[in-house]
């Protein structure tokens, strides 16, 4: 795997490193996946160097040009380490954690300097000078992690992270809202730390600027970033959770989960305009927290999120922008989307970094050919409302007409470049082009599904068999990195590091039904041909 050296350098440094594979064990039944993956490993190496600044983007390049301002991100941790961790553990209580391609970045991975700056305070005499800021990149929610048979922790480009939002956000509110989030205890933070500390050695003029306006204009700058987040947090109690999560026993935030469309849904609503039934009928009916997605392969997808409803790879990734909690639209990061539009439709996925048996895979090829195949193919665009699938419907109905006019005004507002923006004969995309409100989930392409686990579009599922076999736990930890090779999944009866967190089916939003019987598996049956399951699970550890 390529190790890319930090954006703040300007450019990406690529050299080899361990990527996991075990030695050869002089056992032929395994030897041919060794050979096999490190001709895997190589492609997509290969793939990495030959896009290396569209790598650099994807690892590095904020989504945003605007955030929370990087001076009181930096001292966070060192204020509040009962609610963000130790600073060295670099925000790992959320899921992200120090960057593993360069571990003495000052950033955790998934959070960048904002290179275009739009935090602006007034300091008269001097007019109005521009803060650094810090905001998400792709890789929050796009870079997994897993333990390989050495013990060494891999990071697995465009897979679902560890990242909690739900969790970041708390901390941030918890944060402002203590009494000790004051000017007077940041400054002595930062009388403590040496020039460089903040933003590194290639960022020390922009560091003394930020000190010079922090100490002339501390309470305001902290009270800015207060009000900014009580603001959003009050706006989501008067419309998501008074009415979307106002249900019995709703769901706990989750490593590696999001309501992206439910969050968005918020963007337009006016409390104090809008009357309870015009809120809730803007509003999901239902919680729909939803796995984060892996991004390799896009070509291979016909649409993008879990109901195939952006068909344009540009304007899904306007949509992930937006969740970056951009608080002005015309500041989101085009370059990025670019980039992203020319890397993610043909990136290679991680091979499985542990063993396979070839025999054994050799025959789950021919039970995949009659259990899945029909459905999982690269390219479809098939769709199974819940109705079919059996699962829950959350996801599925969180497109209401009000979110779905307020979507199309943003792209047709915010998306002007010819070149990423138009169909190929130069002309706009239709409403449907750019929005399907499909009500159903898609048969995802399974390439490489074990690094995706768990199963379902909420990740009620822990591992493949539970999944196959319909034996599934009413509760399991998630958010662990070691994994379960025998059952094809994350570590899931135990938790294998803190930020693990018990999943359980019973909350709203989170049922493990679905996805069962004959009619999922081709109508064998796996108590009666248990091999054929075995093998099954084999072959799509190769996928």
């Amino acid at each position: 795997m390529l190790v890319c050296g930090s954006a703040l350098a300007g450019q990406l440094e690529v050299r080899p490193v361990k990527v996991g594979v075990n030695a050869v064990t002089g056992n032929g039944a395994y030897n041919w996946w060794h050979n096999e993956r490190a001709r895997r490993q190589a492609e997509l190496d290969a793939y990495l160097e030959a896009n290396a600044s569209d790598l650099d983007s994807f690892l590095y390049a904020p989504m945003a040009a605007t955030g929370t301002p990087a001076i009181v991100f930096r001292v966070l941790p060192e204020l509040f380490p009962e609610i963000w961790g130790a600073p060295e553990e670099k925000l790992a209580s959320v899921g992200l954690g120090p960057d593993p391609w360069d571990p003495s970045r000052i950033l955790p991975l998934g959070i960048s300097f904002v290179p275009d700056l739009k935090n602006t305070i007034d300091m008269p005499p001097f007019g109005t000078v521009a803060l650094n800021a810090v905001n998400f990149t792709c890789s929050t929610c796009h870079v997994g992690r897993v333990v390989d048979g050495d013990g060494t922790t891999l990071p697995i480009i465009a897979a679902p992270s560890l990242f909690n939002v739900g969790s970041y956000q708390k901390n941030l509110f918890n944060s402002v809202n203590h009494p000790d989030f004051t000017a007077a205890n940041i400054q002595a933070v930062l009388y403590g730390k040496p020039p460089g500390w903040l933003y590194g050695a290639d960022h020390v003029s922009q560091e003394v600027l930020d000190r010079t306006v922090f100490l002339a204009k501390g309470p305001e700058i902290l009270q800015g970033l207060k009000t900014a987040i009580n603001t959003a947090v009050a706006l989501r109690a008067q419309t998501l959770s008074a009415y979307t999560y106002n249900v019995p026993n709703p769901p706990t935030p989750m490593a590696g989960m999001i309501d992206v469309l439910g969050s968005g849904a918020i963007v337009g609503l006016d409390p104090s305009t809008m009357s309870p039934e015009e809120i809730e009928a803007a509003l999901p009916p239902a919680p729909a927290p939803s796995d984060i997605m892996a991004t390799w392969r896009q070509d291979d997808r016909v649409a993008a999120q879990w109901d195939n409803s952006l068909p344009v790879l540009t304007y899904r990734l306007i949509g992930s922008s937006l969740s970056a909690g951009i608080n002005a639209l015309d500041w989101i990061n085009f370059d990025n989307i670019a980039a992203q539009v020319h890397f993610i439709p043909y990136l290679p996925a991680a091979p499985y970094p542990f063993d396979v048996k070839r025999s054994s895979a050799a025959r789950g090829a021919r039970v995949f050919r009659q259990a899945c195949a029909g459905c999982h193919q690269p390219g479809s665009d098939a769709l199974y409302p819940p109705e079919v699938t059996g699962t829950d419907a959350g996801r599925a109905d969180v497109i209401t007409d009000f979110s779905a006019a307020t979507l199309l005004g943003i792209f047709r507002s915010q998306c002007l470049d010819p070149d990423l923006c138009l169909d190929e004969n130069g002309e706009a995309y239709s409403d449907d082009e750019l929005l399907q409100n499909t009500r159903a989930y898609t048969a995802l392409p399974l390439t490489g599904i074990w690094a995706t686990a768990p199963f379902l579009h909420n990740g009620s599922v822990p591992t493949l068999n539970h999944l196959l076999a319909g034996e599934r736990p009413d509760t399991f930890y998630r958010g662990n990195m070691t994994y379960d090779q025998d059952l094809v999944g994350f570590t899931w009866d135990q938790a294998d590091n803190p930020n693990a967190i018990l999943y359980d089916t019973s909350q709203a939003g989170y049922s493990n039904a679905g996805h069962d019987g004959p009619e999922f598996n081709g109508g064998i049956d796996w108590d009666a041909e248990p091999r054929k399951l075995w093998d099954l699970l084999e072959y799509l550890k190769t996928l």
